[in-house]
């Protein structure tokens, strides 16, 4: 399959948890952003906290500290997607790229 691989602007996001500025990963295929981090995207347009982007990290925190929310918020077939990317290790920060500087600082 031949992808065209234009350039795109990176996209930096501050999570609203943590503070981390974080980069969001570009999908070629899709042409698009992933919305991995979008709150809206997992909860299918409902609010959690006033959040609406979450590192990968806060998004693995919200899942193992608040369950009885997430659970709430999100559909089984979402959090059939969640325990996917879970387990194969695509919400790990380790390895993704980051930017080494806060707004917070």
């Amino acid at each position: 399959m031949n992808v065209n691989i234009k350039p795109h602007k990176e996209l930096t996001f501050n999570c609203d948890k943590c503070g981390k500025i974080r980069v969001k990963k570009w999908n070629p295929i899709k042409k698009t952003y992933s919305k991995i981090n979008e709150i809206s995207y997992w909860t299918d347009g409902k609010g959690y906290k006033n959040y609406e982007n979450l590192c990968r990290d806060c998004l693995k925190k919200w899942h193992e500290e608040d369950n009885e929310n997430f659970v709430k918020l999100i559909s089984q077939q979402k959090r059939i997607i969640f325990y996917n990317y879970n387990n194969r290790g695509s919400l790990s920060e380790k390895g993704k790229e980051e930017v080494k500087f806060s707004k917070y600082k």
